[in-house]
C-alpha cells in the first residue's frame, strides 16, 4: 500500500488470521501506516466491506461525524503530517509512531457547516480517485493514468469560524484490543 492505492487484500477467516491483523475497518475510515510513517502507506476507506480488518501497524481514524470523513483523510495525509510522523517516529531498524500520535496531529479544523460542505465535494472525489486507481491496475483495460484530484487540503483560512486543532478531536482511533 502507498499513496491510497492498495495493491492487495488477503483474506482470513477471522481466528485463523495473523495477530497483527486486528484493527476493524469501517467505511470513512482513514488508515495511517505506523511504521515507517515516511513511506507513505495510507488509504481512504470508502467501500463498506464486511469484515474487513487492518494490521496493528496502522493507526485506524474513526471520524466521529460522517460528514468529516474527506477532512481527515486530507488532514492526516497531507504531505506535512506524514513528514511530521516520519520525523518523530522512533525506533531504530523499524521507526514507528503510536496510532495516538497520528490523532494527535494538529491542523486547522473548520466549522461543522464548512467541514459538511467540504465534505460534499470531497468525497465523491476521493471515490472516483479510487475507481480510477482499480481501473488502471486492472489488467484487462489500458492502463490508464488519470489526472491527479485537485489539491483539497486546506492550506488557506477559510470563511467562517477556524480554530487550530487536533485531528483527534474529530476522530477516534483504534487502539489493540484487550
Amino acid at each position: 500500500m502507498k499513496d491510497n492505492e492498495v495493491a492487495t487484500v488477503t483474506e482470513f477467516v477471522f481466528d485463523e488470521a495473523p495477530s497483527r491483523a486486528r484493527r476493524v475497518l469501517r467505511s470513512g475510515d482513514t488508515i495511517v501506516g505506523t511504521v515507517r510513517p515516511g513511506n507513505r502507506s495510507f488509504a481512504f476507506i470508502h467501500e463498506p466491506v464486511p469484515d474487513l480488518t487492518a494490521s496493528t501497524g496502522f493507526a485506524v481514524l474513526s471520524p466521529t461525524v460522517a460528514d468529516n470523513t474527506a477532512f481527515v483523510y486530507l488532514a492526516a495525509t497531507q504531505d506535512a503530517s506524514i513528514e511530521h510522523l516520519s520525523h518523530v517516529a522512533d525506533g531504530g531498524a523499524y521507526p514507528a509512531v503510536r496510532p495516538d500520535v497520528v490523532s494527535a496531529l494538529a491542523c486547522v479544523v473548520p466549522s461543522a457547516e464548512i467541514l459538511r460542505a467540504f465534505n460534499v465535494v470531497a468525497c465523491p472525489l476521493l471515490v472516483k480517485v479510487s475507481a480510477n486507481q482499480r481501473q488502471a491496475q486492472n489488467p484487462r483495460h489500458p492502463s490508464r493514468h488519470p489526472a491527479p484530484p485537485p489539491d483539497l487540503r486546506p492550506t488557506a483560512p477559510a470563511a467562517g469560524r477556524i480554530a487550530g486543532r487536533l485531528i483527534g478531536h474529530i476522530v477516534t482511533f483504534s487502539s489493540l484490543p484487550s
